[in-house]
């Protein structure tokens, strides 16, 4: 879904993934894979103001 999604030239919104402190290495994984950002439901408040605040 993730690359139909980017190929359409009017989608802009950023897709982001909530992922488990143990889950870290593999939220780095789909960073890779073409997502834009993750949260550390660990630490939800303050990722999801700091991701808020970029996009």
């Amino acid at each position: 879904i993730l690359r139909e999604l980017q190929k359409k030239e009017d989608f802009k919104t950023p897709i982001i993934i909530i992922v488990d402190k143990n889950k870290e290495n593999l939220a780095k994984h789909y960073l890779e894979q073409g997502f834009d950002n993750y949260i550390l439901y660990s630490n939800f408040e303050e990722d999801l103001n700091k991701v808020l605040d970029t996009y």
